[in-house]
């Protein structure tokens, strides 16, 4: 900072056209518009000594044409302190337009992140149908799981939701060694006559009576008409093996 100039109007309007005065009339830079208080504005310009100056001069010419009482005070500090920019602060026209730039690099990357979409690992999902079969399996081939509060034949009847039961077997479906003739599980035959003499829906009931490993044998008696492999149905759960059933008596 070579030279100081500082003006103090009374209003900001004297200011202003004190400021044009002194920018047109000389090589100097803006640096601080302060308002003191009490409707008091003061303008601080720097360049050169001689610049500094003769803008000074013009600016408090210009300012006492508004009035007699509009010009305060005017002062020149050639070859000022160091630390005086501290406290005035070095508004210079090169600095805001660098404090522009900076902050416009700013507001760009903060676009840029908000319009990134967040990556989201995509949950495993696994499929009710095998591969091998997936294209001859209707999409209503579903069960339509009932209440039953009685039955005629004597045969075990649901006592609870049964969708509640689908899901938590399914949550923590049990393990089997794969042996159907440890399984506690009815006989193939009497499944076929159940569903000959009352009819495809009773036995569906009577199945969904039934735990995931004891489904899982059942089926294994049923294969290979059954239509899933013997690696399928050890982790097949009971809504697919369910499925399975009503398609494979449906035939």
């Amino acid at each position: 900072m070579q030279a100081l100039g500082l003006i103090e109007t009374r209003g900001l309007l004297p200011a202003i056209e004190c400021l044009d005065i002194m920018l047109k009339s000389a090589q100097v830079e803006l640096i601080e518009k302060c308002n003191v208080g009490g409707g008091l504005v003061t303008i601080a310009v720097t360049g050169d000594v001689g610049a500094v100056q003769a803008s000074v001069e013009a600016g408090a010419s210009a300012a006492q044409q508004l009035g007699s009482d509009v010009l305060i005070s005017r002062h020149v500090i050639p070859r000022p302190h160091n630390d005086i920019a501290s406290i005035i602060g070095r508004r210079s026209v090169s600095n805001i337009a660098k404090e522009k730039d900076e902050l416009a690099m700013q507001v760009q990357h903060t676009q840029a992140a908000e319009q990134m979409p967040e990556q989201t690992p995509e949950p495993d999902t696994v499929s009710d149908v095998p591969m091998e079969a997936a294209s001859d399996v209707p999409l209503d081939a579903a069960p339509n799981v009932s209440i039953n509060t009685g039955s005629e034949e004597g045969f075990p009847v649901l006592a609870a939701d049964p969708d509640q039961d689908l899901a938590a077997e399914d949550a923590s479906p049990e393990m089997d060694n794969g042996d159907p003739a440890k399984l506690d599980s009815p006989f193939k035959h009497q499944i076929d006559v159940l569903v000959k003499e009352s009819g495809l829906d009773k036995a569906m009931e009577l199945l969904e009576t039934m735990t995931v490993v004891k489904l899982r044998g059942l089926a294994r008696e049923c294969s290979p008409a059954y239509g899933m492999s013997m690696t399928t149905i050890s982790k097949a759960n009971k809504v697919k093996l369910l499925k399975r059933f009503r398609q494979y008596y449906q035939q």
